[in-house]
């Protein structure tokens, strides 16, 4: 009788024992993926799997190892049977596969991992970013953007979405939008090599596509149909324009100021919209309208130039 309640009694405690060794063990495994012991974290979720062939985190840390250690192929095969699992347990999972599918140069499959997972974690900034990082990588500026933009729609406070799409921007030769972007980037982190490259990116910009003949005044413009036909036309025809009032700034800091307080009045005053939805209207223009009605542009773009001024860096200093 002892016998009988003895067995009853491990019956009824062993799935919380074993559940208990299964949590141990997960914990030391990421222990080891902290410490880039990639080989000691294989083996303990090893453990984990022939504890508990089923268990969704043990398969999900298995692939993580094996993509630590570019081994894509066991990525794959572990992140596949985590998601047939539960297909709902995270967007790691499918980030984590779609890279390592990539990475084996499947890249439509990849893109379809991502479509994916957007479908059930709707709100995943990461995986639109991610998305948008390949389709860039292979050239899709166009596609690339329209990620890039969806992540700042979920998160606007993630800089690298804004750096991106600036960039994206830049590639299709769409001057307008990517001011826009790279600005908002700056704002966000004004200190750092990418700000670097994005505040030189906008001044770039800002002087591109006209030119003053040497010794003369005259001023040559020139304008591409895609700029003219775009919903930012009036910008893309001011823009070139603004280089004649060089001449009358004392400093590039001065002249970057305005230059950005002509543009962000300018875009505000455009009508003809094609989506008042997308992010430039809906999420860039309203901020960078207030800046200009507070008049506060000049402490704006002294803030997003200290990486590169040492003339705004003195300044912040002395009117903080």
């Amino acid at each position: 009788m002892k016998l009988q309640y003895f067995l009853i009694i491990f019956l009824l405690i062993s799935p919380t024992f074993t559940q208990a060794n299964i949590d141990t063990l997960i914990a030391e495994g990421n222990k080891f993926l902290e410490l880039n012991q990639h080989s000691q974290a294989l083996s303990t979720f090893q453990n984990v799997l022939q504890i508990n062939p089923t268990s969704v985190k043990a398969n999900f840390y298995l692939a993580v190892a094996f993509f630590n250690l570019r081994d894509y192929t066991n990525t794959i095969k572990y992140s596949e049977t985590a998601i047939k699992l539960d297909k709902k347990f995270n967007s790691d999972i499918y980030n984590l596969q779609a890279q390592a599918l990539d990475s084996l140069g499947e890249t439509k499959e990849a893109i379809k991992i991502y479509k994916k997972s957007q479908k059930i974690f709707k709100d995943d900034y990461q995986t639109f970013y991610n998305l948008g990082c390949l389709y860039f990588r292979i050239e899709k500026f166009q596609e690339a953007g329209d990620e890039f933009a969806n992540a700042i729609k979920i998160n606007p406070n993630f800089p690298n979405a804004h750096y991106m799409l600036g960039m994206a921007k830049s590639k299709q030769y769409k001057r307008v939008e990517s001011i826009i972007a790279l600005n908002y980037f700056l704002l966000l982190e004004p200190k750092s090599d990418r700000s670097e490259i994005a505040y030189n990116q906008l001044r770039k910009i800002f002087r591109s596509n006209s030119y003053r003949e040497m010794n003369k005044g005259n001023v040559y413009i020139s304008f591409t149909i895609s700029e003219l036909s775009s919903e930012f036309a009036p910008i893309y025809i001011y823009l070139n324009f603004l280089l004649n009032v060089e001449r009358n700034m004392k400093t590039d800091a001065e002249l970057f100021a305005y230059y950005t307080e002509q543009f962000f009045t300018k875009l505000n005053n455009i009508n003809d919209r094609d989506d008042e939805e997308s992010v430039w209207w809906s999420f860039y223009n309203p901020f960078f309208t207030s800046l200009v009605k507070a008049h506060q542009v000049e402490t704006y773009c002294r803030y997003i130039s200290q990486s590169v001024d040492l003339t705004s860096q003195k300044w912040l200093e002395e009117n903080q």
